[in-house]
């Protein structure tokens, strides 16, 4: 969106008054980090490393690794100590396959793609009416067959290198395997399926109400699956066959993995199983890791990466062993004894990742909440980042923490809590569209929603309803005297002084109710933005007074320690020196791309997330005036 450069269109024309304020920034008694000549000049942060693995696979000869994540697929010809991205890019790469000749298949969440130079360039191939649909599993069977697994419930075989396809089954299957016999099983919704003629015909040999994740086949006739603990009442999450997948049974030890879900499985070079596991941030799990059994899964002992969503196994030739997770990858030279990352390279590009929402620390730590990746972190200031949590969480859109360091975390579909510095989560209410958190010096936890505001006097154990609205809460602010404002999307705002047991409306002078931005500055003093402009209540917000910017929609707001003024908008940034008397733009470096947050950093400096990611101001913001 082309930015709004002539602020004549916002205002009459700077004041001399104004020119001296914004001159003044250049004074040679101004200190090192100021800002220079008036202008606020931004930089894009370098792109987190890691980010969600789908997928990995290693070439024939044993010189290439893929790993297919949420934005592409990586390739890596130095054992996986670096990566490069290949031009399969922008598309999440749920699985590969590789046949002896060397061409891949890559089932994506945009149909599949088919590379015949080692990842260099990738085709795109027709697969009947389903070619633009994602496609969980493929896989090479020796006699020149590929498979693809629809997520529209279709799987397809082809026979001559993926140029044309037929129907093969018609289930939703999510894993493919072939046993020590040549013959292929598919697992998925329902249950296990075995076919002996190449994907021709198909019998069912495990049945439940349930889904397949994961499929792995020894060299003994000994096979395993993995599947959610949830898609089967709490039974097993692995099961075993004995016989090439003929006959299955739940494993009995597994029930006592403190999991979720088994997302990979993997035999190892003793014959021992391994399973990457998963949580789904609930409190009955605790949430992830590695974990190997001796005894074909009747006993199990974690051996690495807890707390992570581990999604894909894979062994070299010499034994190392590769596990891609939800960040990134990682390997052992031990037989899982001890774990390293090895994301050098395997980076989440800023421009796919939309960032919702933004925590700073004062030890330089920062969270940032995005649309599609889950959490990202920073523990440098923003100088490097990666990705560290809830992976699989949609919309991640707010945060608040408590005075004992708990962070708590609202999503488009639930509220999480974390006491370990948004390591690892739990979920504390299920609530759709938690856009606004906040906590007073009491603990009590505030959250608003697309219907109500939600209380909790117990660190988010329970909840109760202490404002009904009828349209959406944007953001909560906790006054100095623990004064409750909510921000709305259709009703202005509304306050409780009480502890959030009785509200009135105060929106005196407020012209537009619609309330994007709300913040409470050192002075006690509310700052509103709306989608036509910024203003100003100076008495707990009984009455308001428009502060200009008319024509602009403000999304956020932050007030530092001089009282300087910053606001985001679909137009970039725009700040202010003399609490909104006058204006002006701070836009150099950023893109034209909506501005949807921004905030200040343990140093003093500026972030503002965008729908293409973050970016930093290259010096602290001070001495504005």
């Amino acid at each position: 969106m082309a930015r709004k450069r002539i602020l004549s269109l916002l205002f009459l024309s700077l004041s001399w008054v104004t020119i001296f304020l914004v001159l003044s920034g250049c004074r040679d008694d101004n200190p090192a980090g100021a800002v220079e000549n008036g202008v606020i000049t931004w930089e894009k942060a370098k792109n987190p490393l890691g980010g969600t693995v789908f997928s990995l696979a290693i070439s024939n000869n044993g010189g290439n690794i893929f790993s297919g994540t949420r934005d592409g697929a990586f390739r890596s010809s130095t054992n996986g100590t670096s990566w490069t991205e290949t031009t399969l890019s922008g598309v999440a790469v749920f699985s590969f396959s590789i046949d002896p000749g060397g061409k891949i298949l890559a089932g994506t969440s945009e149909g599949v793609f088919r590379s015949s130079d080692a990842g260099e360039s990738w085709d795109k191939l027709s697969i009947n009416s389903d070619s633009e649909s994602p496609f969980d599993a493929t896989l090479f069977h020796p006699q020149d067959v590929f498979l693809a697994a629809s997520r529209n419930g279709r799987l397809f075989l082809s026979t001559n290198d993926g140029e044309t396809w037929s129907p093969s089954l018609t289930e939703q299957i999510e894993t493919l395997a072939m046993t020590s016999l040549g013959d292929i099983l598919a697992g998925g919704a329902g249950g296990i399926y075995r076919s002996a003629d190449i994907g021709k015909t198909w019998m069912r040999t495990l049945s439940f109400s349930g889904s397949i994740n994961t499929l792995v086949c020894g060299n003994d006739g000994r096979s395993y699956a993995g599947c959610s603990i949830n898609d089967i009442g709490n039974q097993t999450v692995v099961f075993r066959s004995e016989d090439d997948g003929f006959t299955w049974l739940g494993v009995a030890g597994a029930s006592t993995l403190p999991v979720s879900g088994v997302g990979s499985l993997l035999i190892d070079g003793n014959d021992n199983v391994i399973a990457g596991t998963f949580s789904l941030d609930n409190e009955e799990t605790t949430g992830g890791g590695i974990y190997r059994s001796l005894d074909g899964g009747e006993n199990w002992l974690q051996i690495g990466l807890s707390d992570t969503d581990v999604q894909t196994l894979i062994t070299l030739p010499d034994r190392r062993i590769f596990a891609g997770s939800s960040e990134g990858t990682f390997l052992s030279l031990n037989n899982g004894e001890s774990w390293q990352q090895m994301n050098d390279g395997l980076d989440v590009p800023w421009k796919r990742v939309r960032v919702n929402s933004i925590y700073t620390k004062s030890d330089d730590e920062i969270l940032v909440g995005t649309m599609t990746h889950g959490l990202l972190r920073s523990q440098d200031n923003g100088d490097t980042w990666r990705q560290i949590a809830l992976s699989n969480v949609f919309d991640v859109l707010s945060f608040a923490t408590s005075a004992n360091g708990d962070i708590f975390a609202g999503s488009a579909g639930d509220i999480y809590r974390s006491v370990d510095s948004g390591e690892s989560w739990v979920r504390v209410m299920r609530s759709f569209n938690n856009q606004a958190l906040a906590i007073d010096r009491e603990g009590r936890v505030f959250a608003g929603n697309i219907f109500s505001v939600l209380r909790s006097v117990d660190e988010g154990r329970t909840w109760s309803t202490v404002l009904q609205l009828n349209d959406q809460a944007t953001v909560l602010q906790i006054g100095e005297q623990g004064e409750v404002f909510v921000a709305t999307r259709g009703q202005g705002i509304l306050s409780s002084f009480d502890h959030g047991d009785t509200w009135r409306r105060t929106n005196i002078g407020l012209t537009d109710s619609v309330v994007q931005a709300l913040r409470i500055d050192a002075s006690n003093n509310l700052w509103a933005g709306t989608r036509s402009g910024f203003f100003l209540s100076e008495d707990s917000g009984q009455t308001w007074a428009a502060m200009g910017l008319a024509s602009v929609s403000i999304s956020s707001i932050v007030v530092d320690i001089e009282r300087n003024i910053f606001v985001a908008s679909p137009n970039g940034i725009f700040y202010s020196v003399n609490l909104g008397q006058t204006w002006m733009e701070a836009n150099t470096g950023l893109p034209d791309a909506e501005v949807l947050t921004i905030e200040i950093d343990a140093s003093g400096g500026l972030l503002a997330g965008t729908i293409e990611g973050i970016y930093q101001t290259l010096n602290p913001i001070n001495h504005l005036n």
